[in-house]
């Protein structure tokens, strides 16, 4: 048998190191999960999303970690380095992996349209688990936007707000392009649904 000279071992030992350099490497769960709710400009936008809850984090990255799918859809989401396309088609791979902390999670996209979609995901979903977080979402979208383009688009974030949480709680509450009070009444009768179900519901 022809034994491997050390110069022939060494050339092999780089070899090897130069395919792993050539391999791209997987991203981190953390570094997903903060670049899909990282705005690309400067400053908070308006209006304020809510910090996705330490909680929400952990079962995102157990998410992640436990599917290839669900980690390949995540990655569609970073809206540094994708387009817009992207980010949906992220939200309804989620969607059909049945990955409802990881849909929860895009209501901390900065996009608003990303937003929209992951509010009509888990509706669709009807995972009342997403029901706090929901409500907490709703609280801090209940305020005016103005502007033509930004007050269209912030009307179709209420409606589907209101949509999803009377889908998820059975309390019905219709919203109307930007309604706050109409939303804000709504919020009320679904914390007090919470409150009924605090036993089943929590992060």
């Amino acid at each position: 048998m022809r034994r491997c000279t050390p110069l022939v071992a060494l050339l092999g030992l780089l070899s090897l190191h130069a395919a792993d350099a050539e391999r791209p490497r997987q991203r981190r769960p953390d570094d997903l999960i903060r670049a899909a709710v990282t705005r690309t400009r400067p400053g908070d936008g308006f209006p304020i999303r809510p910090a996705l809850p330490t909680g929400i984090r952990q079962r995102v990255t157990h998410e992640i970690l436990a599917s290839p799918r669900v980690r390949e859809a995540y990655a569609l989401l970073d809206p540094h380095n994708r387009r817009s396309a992207d980010w949906h088609r992220g939200v309804e791979k989620l969607e059909e992996e049945k990955a409802t902390w990881s849909v929860v999670s895009c209501l901390c996209h900065p996009r608003e349209g990303v937003q929209i979609s992951a509010l009509q995901s888990l509706k669709r979903l009807g995972d009342r688990r997403a029901v706090p977080f929901v409500l907490l979402y709703a609280e801090y979208m209940a305020v005016d936007e103005e502007g033509s383009e930004e007050a269209t688009v912030h009307g179709l974030v209420l409606e589907s707000t209101a949509g999803t949480l009377s889908a998820l709680t059975g309390i019905d509450v219709k919203v109307k392009r930007q309604d706050v009070g109409a939303l804000k009444a709504g919020i009320e009768k679904w914390r007090r649904w919470l409150v009924d179900q605090h036993v089943l519901l929590h992060w």
